[in-house]
């Protein structure tokens, strides 16, 4: 490897650190190469909720190099990767490591690095036997009769590599232990769930097949800390349906049927939040994940929900409304569903908000002039959750009319439809669908217009 071609790619990968002025202690170096023909950009990834994240990319130099430096990282997993994340590579990143890697066909070889990182290479050497038929089928097309023989003889074997995770580093000996079990779950289960010449009867499984499968399966979201854990989730639920020994539910319940595969919530919401973009359309996608909101826990998980939802909304006219669900002044739920067969006016606004409270006295005219017509004047308070008792007071005083709502901050009515600043007002027709996400202000005379001519429409 040219040290010198290696380091200018290590500089550029650094993001704006400069290396010099950072301590060794906490800086993590990797540097390699390839020892086949390859010309597109390596990959480096963290692990977030149980995927793999791109971090970094290098280009490799004339000599097939390439180079990362991260400093003071967290922690952990992270993997390398051929162009778009293409078979990758598991290694152990902490501060004041440094690791050398060849890439080959085979896979990788350590040629330094820390004891962490050797028994990661020791273990991708020796789980390649079924790893790789199981993930590079294009390349090695092995009947299931061989395949099976070579997991059957591995299994003792990975027990063995687990009893000997023995570092001074306990974080390491945890994860690692998780990924050998999970590892050889995972290339079993792909290796039935990809195309071949000829495929097994259930009769023709070695028995640590059905051993795989049990309820729940994982109690720990310590799993998420694998890169693997979303894509393992995956092949799981489809394996369950393979083998039998659950009942197949229909389409529409097959999310919830396989989050709760899983005996912890944090792992049914990584999960849902990754088998979101199935659904064809914005009806379908509520009905389904809707129940399962209370799993969407982290705020990726959450940003999943309120993304794919958004795409399948374009907010014109006949388009769906979103489903919100908050208090009232008297601590009762009200949804969005719960105001069908009535045009639908929303005032989003808070307290602290002076054009919202310029628009209060016309808002209070527009609902009396309109109090014998089939609308309803929803005001949703986006008053931070310890400004409660603030908002109850504020509505009380000021007398104000029709369905008051506490939104306790920016939540998910301003997430889904982008509300920025307020106040922002919006008008739903009936059937509770989009009017307009952005209607006339109660000072404007068009929007008593628009409430007319939607009721004339209905």
């Amino acid at each position: 490897m040219k040290k010198c071609s290696a380091l200018l790619l290590l500089m550029a990968a650094c993001y704006t650190t400069v290396l010099a002025t950072v301590p060794p202690a906490k800086l993590f170096l990797l540097t390699g190469s390839f020892q086949k023909n390859y010309t597109a950009d390596m990959m480096l990834m963290k692990v977030h909720e149980g995927k793999r994240i791109p971090i970094a990319t290098a280009k490799p130099g004339k000599d097939k190099d390439f180079a990362f430096a991260l400093s003071n990282p967290e922690e952990g997993f992270y993997y390398i990767a051929e162009g778009k994340g293409n078979n990758p590579v598991r290694i152990y990143v902490k501060s004041g490591d440094a690791l050398s890697v060849e890439i080959n066909d085979e896979g990788y070889k350590m040629i330094t690095g820390s004891q962490e990182n050797k028994l990661l290479a020791d273990w991708a050497a020796a789980s390649s036997v079924i790893a790789r038929p199981a993930f590079q089928f294009t390349k090695i097309n092995m009947e299931y009769q061989e395949y099976f023989k070579n997991l059957n003889v591995f299994l003792p074997e990975a027990k063995k590599f687990n009893q000997k995770i023995t570092t001074p580093n306990k974080k390491f000996n945890a994860l690692m232990k998780m990924a050998v079990d999970m590892d050889v779950e995972l290339d079993a289960m792909h290796y039935l769930l990809v195309p071949h010449s000829t495929h097994p009867t259930k009769a023709e499984y070695p028995d640590f097949y059905a051993q795989i499968i049990k309820s729940p399966k994982y109690t720990s979201a310590s799993v998420l800390q694998l890169g693997e854990t979303v894509e393992y989730m995956g092949n799981y639920s489809t394996f369950c349906t393979l083998m039998g020994d659950r009942n197949a539910p229909a389409p529409a319940n097959r999310t919830e049927w396989a989050a709760n595969l899983f005996g912890n919530d944090t792992l049914k919401g990584a999960y849902v939040a990754n088998n979101m973009s199935r659904f064809k359309s914005y009806e379908e996608f509520t009905s389904t994940i809707d129940p399962l909101k209370k799993y969407l826990v982290t705020d990726s998980m959450k940003a999943a929900y309120f993304n794919t939802m958004k795409a399948m909304n374009n907010f014109k006219k006949g388009s769906a409304s979103y489903n919100f669900s908050y208090e009232d002044i008297n601590g009762n739920k009200v949804s969005m569903n719960d105001l069908k067969g009535k045009v639908v006016l929303i005032d989003v606004w808070a307290t602290w908000c002076g054009p919202c409270k310029k628009e209060l006295p016309f808002l209070k005219t527009l609902e009396e002039e309109m109090k014998d017509k089939n609308v309803v004047f929803v005001s949703i308070s986006v008053d931070e959750l310890k400004d409660k008792e603030k908002w109850k007071t504020f509505v009380q005083t000021q007398q104000l009319g029709g369905t008051q709502l506490f939104a306790a901050g920016w939540s998910d009515i301003a997430k889904f439809y982008d509300i920025n600043g307020i106040p922002r007002f919006m008008v739903f027709d009936k059937e509770g669908k989009i009017v307009t996400v952005d209607a006339p202000r109660p000072s404007e005379a068009a929007l008593k217009t628009l409430l007319n001519e939607t009721l004339r429409e209905n």
